[in-house]
């Protein structure tokens, strides 16, 4: 078995250099050499738009490869980093917590579902997931239940997770050696399969109980008690769009509760707006127990990871996690938190999580349009995310290529997308507005035409 409308516009952006490596992920170099040299000589970027310097303009449909919900560059947060780097650039001292620090917990709690208590920063996203994986292990070596050691979950390797030996949880203890290794966990990957019956549905699909039945039938499998954690995106993003379908959640949050297994939802992509509202769980109208945020939290300014732990874990660890001086608080660096402040004001001041739940019934509206052209096989789409599945043999019977031959044709079509899979994924900015909405469905369709 292999478990595997209106939208008024934003204000403007000021411009100055592109995060680093924001464009760098979103395509693959285009082919000729003045394309080649354009693309390696990307000078700025400005709201959705990215630059050469030498007079081309690329309409950025990723948001900075998720990270950069509010536009790139933001004259608000540079200016907040500017400051905070005149102040102080380095890290605290281990037990020790900046100002900024309790700030930045309490406006990341005021946007979370009630339930959420505590949060714990990290450098990465990667390295908040990390300590949500430690976190959920010493949840269960304080009740005795050292034989945890299986994650569930929705994600492929690439995205962060894999076999992986945990450093001592918060209260020292480490998982005894279980066949796979001291303190090593397993991952069991849950399928996902598209679904014939779900295939061009806007939001979450009706029909989706089987895969309900298969997460139930793996707890079965591997035992409730030895499953440390069920880790998924709320939003699949990963391998495309994947919207679960209604219940779905609901059903896993259940079935984890029942059996004491701590539900942590990675919200690194697609958290911060990118589903129509603050949080993919306010969205979709599920708590996890742990809530993983990203770089989004700076606007992609600085590399940042928080991860939101809610009341069950925190009765379960008592005062071991989330302390005032816990080990996180000299993770925070005072330039990222600075960053994350800023980009929460901008939030708040341009209604940027209220835009977005404007904006995407639009959004999917246009997308879903290209429903007949031939080469798109399905179309996914929930708050201002998308993944059209491109027909890959249509595409190579005209042009001997795959879904990175249509993401290379956009880019040289000044139209800059991701590929995941079989599947670009579009999901641009909150402060897109409706002209750009249109070049970029234009763009597609255009594109698109030639490989149907």
């Amino acid at each position: 078995m292999n478990p595997s409308s209106a939208v008024a516009p934003a204000q403007p952006a000021t411009r100055q250099a592109p995060p680093k490596g924001a464009a760098h992920e979103s395509a693959p170099p285009p082919h000729g050499g003045a394309r080649r040299s354009a693309w390696r000589s990307l000078a700025s970027a400005s709201g959705m738009t990215l630059c050469d310097g030498h007079g081309r303009s690329v309409l950025d449909a990723t948001a900075g490869s998720l990270a950069v919900p509010a536009g790139h560059s933001r004259a608000m947060i540079a200016a907040a980093v500017g400051r905070q780097l005149g102040e102080w650039h380095d890290s605290t001292a281990r037990g020790a917590s900046h100002p900024m620090l309790g700030e930045l917990t309490r406006r990341l709690l005021a946007l979370a579902p009630d339930g959420m208590e505590r949060v714990q920063f990290s450098t990465t996203p990667r390295g908040s997931l990390a300590q949500a994986l430690r976190v959920c292990v010493a949840t269960h070596a304080a009740r005795g239940e050292h034989q945890r050691t299986i994650v569930i979950t929705d994600q492929p390797a690439s995205a962060g997770l894999s076999l992986a030996t945990l450093r001592p949880g918060s209260n020292g203890r480490r998982v005894p050696d279980n066949g796979l290794g001291a303190g090593l966990l397993g991952f069991v990957q849950l399928p996902h399969p598209r679904l014939a019956e779900n295939r061009f549905v806007k939001g979450q699909p009706d029909h989706g109980d089987a895969l309900a039945d298969e997460f139930t039938h793996i707890v079965e499998l591997f035992g409730a008690a030895h499953i440390a954690a069920c880790v998924i995106e709320p939003v699949g993003t990963a391998n495309g769009i994947q919207v679960p379908p209604r219940n779905y959640l609901e059903t896993l949050q259940t079935v984890c509760h029942e059996h004491g297994i701590p539900l942590v939802f990675d919200e690194s992509s697609c958290g911060m707006g990118h589903t129509g509202a603050a949080l993919g769980a306010l969205s979709l109208g599920v708590t996890p127990d742990l809530l993983v945020l990203g770089n989004a939290l700076t606007n992609g300014t600085l590399p940042l990871g928080a991860l939101l732990i809610g009341e069950r874990v925190c009765q379960a660890l008592g005062d071991t996690v989330g302390a005032p001086a816990d080990d996180s608080a000299h993770l925070l660096y005072p330039a990222a938190g600075a960053a994350a402040l800023a980009m929460l004001d901008l939030c708040e001041q341009e209604a940027l999580f209220e835009r977005a739940q404007q904006l995407s019934p639009a959004f999917l509206d246009q997308v879903f349009a290209l429903s007949d052209l031939p080469v798109v096989r399905d179309i996914q789409g929930f708050g201002l995310l998308a993944g059209l599945e491109i027909d890959s043999g249509a595409a190579a019977s005209r042009h001997g290529a795959h879904v990175a031959e249509v993401q290379r044709r956009l880019f040289e079509a000044d139209l800059n997308v991701l590929a995941r899979g079989d599947t670009l994924l579009l999901a641009p900015g909150l402060v897109m507005t409706p002209q750009e909405l249109d070049q970029m469905c234009r763009t597609l369709r255009s594109v698109l035409t030639d490989f149907s």
